[in-house]
């Protein structure tokens, strides 16, 4: 099985690179170490989160947050050069998030606290028996238009059913995996949609438990296996990235990609490229 590059996040800091040629055994026979992505340009002093690629490598959408906002960034390659990163079209008012890039790059998904109407206030989140004003997240989408792109336009309520709906991932047949908190523990776990003309009701993957917060789902276009982070009892609570494979209708024990992968501190926002 061709396994592509992982892009992971690690304490929020940089965009890391990662060449994961065997995720059973990473860190014994991985000696690529992960790697700062573009210094200088795109990783430098800011938080710089959520690469999503298009098919051809050469443009880069991501997430740069900052004390109160946090909005979406594209840069292009020029002949081996990352340029200076531009604000999108579709980000700047709202808080935008977590850009997921369809496989064949018709469409970007990304999180938002916008509100359903585009005008009135944004969306507070609520999870873990807390609320976080003007933090909530639903998934929005916008389709390429040429050179550029549609306007938002929310997902329906088989998807966005809370303000607590965050970081998608998209596979070759449209269907859009998340995370969604639940409403009795405050937990996050992993939900897919099916797309189907529509998006059709999201069901729950059934990995983890109520015990453990499992987020940031990274699906293989195929979708025969998940890069996502989960909590990890054995070693302190930490995030730490972890990898399923799909089995049957179900999917596999959880393997943990390493100690090399995994830094001391939260390892989020998993990417496939």
């Amino acid at each position: 099985m061709l396994i592509p590059k992982v892009f992971v996040n690690i304490s929020l800091a940089a965009l890391i690179l990662l060449r994961a040629v065997n995720y059973y055994n990473c860190a014994a026979q991985d000696k690529n170490s992960p790697k700062l992505f573009a210094p200088g340009v795109i990783s430098g002093a800011a938080d710089d989160l959520s690469p999503a690629f298009t098919p051809d490598g050469k443009t880069v959408y991501f997430t740069r947050p900052n004390n109160s906002s946090s909005t979406i960034l594209f840069s292009t390659l020029d002949n081996g050069q990352w340029s200076t990163p531009q604000i999108a079209s579709f980000s700047g008012q709202w808080n935008d998030l977590e850009p997921a890039m369809a496989p064949d790059g018709s469409f970007l998904v990304f999180a938002s606290n916008r509100p359903a109407d585009g005008e009135s206030k944004p969306l507070n989140g609520q999870w873990g028996g807390k609320t976080y004003p003007g933090n909530g997240g639903n998934l929005w989408r916008v389709d390429r238009t040429g050179d550029g792109w549609s306007a938002p336009r929310r997902l329906p309520d088989t998807i966005n059913s809370s303000a607590a709906i965050f970081p998608p991932s998209i596979s070759s047949d449209g269907s859009v995996y998340f995370m969604r908190s639940d409403p009795t523990t405050g937990r996050f776990h992993l939900f897919r949609s099916q797309y189907l003309v529509t998006y059709l009701a999201a069901a729950p993957l059934g990995i983890g438990d109520e015990t453990t917060d499992d987020v940031d789902p990274a699906i293989a276009p195929d979708e025969s296996f998940i890069v996502y982070t989960s909590n990890h009892p054995s070693k302190h609570d930490q995030k730490r990235l972890q990898i399923v494979f799909r089995n049957g209708n179900g999917w596999s024990t959880p393997v943990d990609l390493g100690d090399e992968v995994n830094e001391a501190g939260n390892n989020i926002e998993a990417r496939l490229a």
